[in-house]
């Protein structure tokens, strides 16, 4: 099962940090699939605008969405997704600014590019 969760905030949270030690939530989260102490550890945090959790996808394949608020003081986007089966092992998105230069972003195109072996 992947279960999915997330916050919008401003620069003063962080869900996480690559190469940064995880909080007792996130590693909970991680290995068990439990959220309420990661909820926990964001109530009550001045920059967080929004919680967000996506339904579970419990087959192998599938598609979830969650809906967020988000304004201009809390433009950034965190969220991290379980791995399972695994250990601990989670993906995740680090603080993705959805306003640029005070312009809020319609979409947002991912691209291997390997046609330019940039993978």
């Amino acid at each position: 099962m992947m279960i999915c969760i997330g916050r919008s905030h401003n620069s003063s949270y962080e869900l996480f940090k690559v190469g940064a030690k995880v909080s007792p939530g996130l590693k909970i989260f991680a290995e068990q699939g439990d959220t309420n102490l990661l909820d926990q550890e964001s109530q009550g945090e001045g920059g967080v605008f929004d919680e967000f959790n996506a339904p579970p996808i419990t087959e192998g394949t599938g598609q979830s969405e969650a809906e967020f608020f988000i304004d201009g003081n809390h433009s950034l986007v965190s969220l991290v997704a379980r791995v399972v089966p695994s250990p601990d092992w989670f993906i995740g998105v680090e603080s993705f600014n959805l306003c640029v230069e005070g312009l809020w972003l319609e979409s947002v195109i991912l691209e291997a590019s390997s046609d330019n072996k940039f993978i």
